[in-house]
């Protein structure tokens, strides 16, 4: 099974194309506000790469967030556009999911740079085989988080990883003794954890609802229309 991986919800793009679970091609490239620009090529040169034409993907697999808003909005809307166009089934996976299957860990933190010193944090439980979600993405000041986090813990050790780990020292401080800080290079999505997790629900539920599916967005835009005046 031919996965092409779409995640943008950070500076950091991920794309990526696998194979039966071997990474065919991934680009990992920081963009900061330019996904627009240079997502549809980088699809094209991962293609090009891994040596497999568009017809032969069989899944879509999406980053849906938190993260960066617009980052978030434009990888869904190219992915249903891929979907739409090559008549290909689209799978959507929460980018906080992906970050969490990427550490080892019975329980596993995933903090995000929410920005505006802020951090979407959630905690996941490794159950079997599968990802558990404990806490959904909440949004909110590190200490704040913190506190959250430990109550959904109580006390139990944990893997933290995540963009927020690092920006806000204060989060992790705040949540005591028995974290391990993952290493750095788990804090952005992997092509492999992606689509292994895009898999597993394709596998079990199938595809995504192309007009249903959404983006994770957690916090409100920081555009708003004007207020008509009375």
């Amino acid at each position: 099974m031919h996965i092409l991986v779409i995640d943008t919800a950070s500076e950091t793009a991920c794309v990526g194309l696998v194979r039966d679970g071997v990474v065919l091609a991934e680009e990992l490239a920081r963009v900061s506000a330019q996904h627009g620009e240079t997502l549809l090529p980088r699809i094209a040169h991962v293609l090009e790469t891994a040596g497999v034409a568009r017809t032969a993907i069989d899944v879509i697999a999406v980053g849906l967030g938190p993260g960066s808003f617009t980052g978030v909005r434009i990888g869904l809307a190219t992915a249903k556009g891929l979907a739409v166009g090559l008549g290909k089934p689209i799978v959507g996976v929460r980018t906080s999911q992906s970050l969490a299957a990427g550490v080892e860990g019975a329980r596993r933190i995933v903090a995000i740079d929410g920005k505006k010193s802020e951090v979407f944090a959630s905690v996941w439980s490794f159950e079997g085989s599968a990802l558990a979600c404990l806490l959904e993405d909440v949004h909110g000041t590190p200490e704040a988080m913190a506190a959250r986090v430990r109550g959904v813990l109580g006390g139990a050790p944990a893997t933290l990883v995540g963009t927020g780990a690092r920006a806000y020292p204060a989060f992790g401080a705040a949540l005591g003794d028995g974290i391990a800080l993952a290493d750095p290079r788990f804090d952005l999505v992997s092509a492999g954890t992606l689509a292994a997790e895009a898999r597993a629900a394709f596998e079990r539920r199938g595809p995504d609802d192309l007009a249903r599916l959404e983006p994770v967005y957690v916090r409100g835009a920081d555009a708003l229309l004007p207020t008509p005046r009375a």
